[in-house]
């Protein structure tokens, strides 16, 4: 930590709650590998080569969420719609929430991967909109964020850009 702690009353909730980190387990990962002088590419080569079925699943649902990021970008871009509203927080019951989430919101109706994925991103924001110092979803990647926006803007930017190259070339 960077403060420290010093509520002794609840060390054993604190320690509960950090035990059940994602830091932790990733900590817990990388003590075994060390212990097993073992590098973590070492490991990622070896779990590539065997099948997982969870993982080739998860790989798929979120190959899609982010399909559904990219066409909800590309539609707002050739409409000339913005994308950011006043408060993007997902769990505002706000009504300005902006172009991309409510076409988000509104295409998770009709796709369950994306309506799971949102369902994960307001349960994070609304499990850390009581923690202080902490905002959206942390470390975990959801593809909402204005900067992870503004990549995907910049690719299919980049891809638009190519394929206008490719086309005057070609006459």
């Amino acid at each position: 930590t960077t403060k420290g702690f010093c509520n002794w009353k609840k060390q054993y909730s604190a320690v509960l709650k950090h035990e059940s980190s994602c830091a932790h387990r990733n900590a817990i990962v990388s003590q075994a590998l060390f212990l097993q002088d073992d590098t973590v590419q070492q490991a990622f080569t070896r779990a590539d080569g065997v099948e997982n079925p969870c993982k080739r699943a998860a790989i798929a649902k979120n190959r899609t969420v982010l399909e559904h990021i990219v066409n909800v970008l590309m539609f707002l871009g050739r409409q000339g719609l913005p994308l950011r509203g006043h408060r993007e927080m997902m769990t505002d019951n706000c009504m300005n929430t902006g172009n991309f989430v409510d076409a988000l919101k509104l295409l998770s109706t009709y796709d369950p991967p994306l309506q799971e994925h949102l369902g994960k991103i307001i349960e994070r924001q609304s499990s850390s909109a009581g923690s202080s110092g902490q905002k959206g979803c942390g470390s975990v990647l959801t593809f909402m964020s204005y900067k992870s926006q503004n990549k995907l803007i910049s690719i299919i930017n980049e891809h638009i850009t190519c394929t206008i190259v490719k086309a005057i070339q070609n006459c």
